[in-house]
């Protein structure tokens, strides 16, 4: 699962209260050491990290196959982002995989 959360204290939580649960998670945002972001990134890749929670880092030109759950737990005012963000990331993939994106935003 890719995560894209609202702040850097909202990622941190979440991935936090994941791990507690037992499930492996880890989060990175702009301020994370580049060597550390890359490290989480690959463990996600490689599914050792099962959810992925970011801030302002993945939004964009990132590739990752095997995802097959995205949460956008965040503000997007742009269309183009939101497509960005929310297309699939299986697009390289030899496999194509159904997928459920629910917009939660009401407006008025």
């Amino acid at each position: 699962m890719l995560l894209f959360a609202n702040s850097v204290v909202h990622a941190q939580h979440l991935s936090a209260r994941l791990f507690l649960s037992g499930v492996p998670a880890a989060s990175i945002y702009a301020d994370t050491d580049v060597a550390v972001r890359q490290y989480f990134i690959r463990q996600f890749l490689d599914g050792r990290i099962k959810v992925l929670a970011n801030y302002q880092v993945l939004a964009t030109g990132f590739d990752a196959p095997k995802t097959a759950t995205i949460v956008i737990s965040r503000p997007v005012f742009s269309p183009v982002r939101y497509m960005q963000i929310g297309r699939p990331r299986t697009a390289r993939s030899q496999e194509r995989r159904h997928r459920n994106l629910q917009d939660n935003h009401r407006s008025g």
